[in-house]
């Protein structure tokens, strides 16, 4: 009787602590994007990875600060909204390429995406191609009970340096 107890508080334990393993998504399919843009009512975030991710993409492309503070903690995003605040709002069309666990609570997100014009303009026009995926490196947050964007690379960043 007591193995079978050990045995069940072995799995309830092993169950709970790779729980967030099941918050992995799935690529899209080749040629499915996905849209941000039009109204700038908040995401309805269901704490998972890929809302994240969409949060942060949101952020951008609204030039909306709050966003960014929701999933990206700390004093790095001010230094994208000083000059770069000016810029208008901008549609912009993404897909989820690939995904790669780190460890334990952590996993990186491969974005293509394209601008697909500015907000003001009624309807997006995405005729651009995709750029190459932006890397989103996420971690799980205890204290938030939230994934977080922990870093990310963009290709073009590597000629930059």
């Amino acid at each position: 009787m007591r193995f079978g107890q050990t045995l069940v508080v072995f799995l309830l334990l092993v169950a709970a602590s790779g729980s967030h393993a099941t918050d992995r998504p799935q690529p899209d399919p080749p040629g499915q994007y996905r849209l941000i843009g039009g109204p700038a009512a908040k995401p309805a975030c269901d704490q998972t990875p890929l809302c994240t991710v969409e949060t942060l993409l949101a952020c951008f492309a609204r030039r909306d600060e709050t966003l960014c503070r929701a999933v990206w903690p700390g004093m790095a995003q001010a230094m994208l909204f000083g000059a770069e605040q000016r810029r208008q709002a901008y549609w912009w069309s993404w897909r989820l390429e690939a995904v790669r666990l780190l460890g334990e609570r952590r996993m990186e997100l491969a974005v293509a995406g394209r601008h697909c014009g500015l907000l003001s303009q009624a309807e997006p026009v995405c005729r651009t191609t995709p750029a190459p995926a932006t890397r989103y490196q996420l971690g799980w947050d205890d204290s938030a009970k939230a994934w977080r964007v922990l870093d990310w690379h963009s290709p073009t960043e590597a000629g930059a340096n």
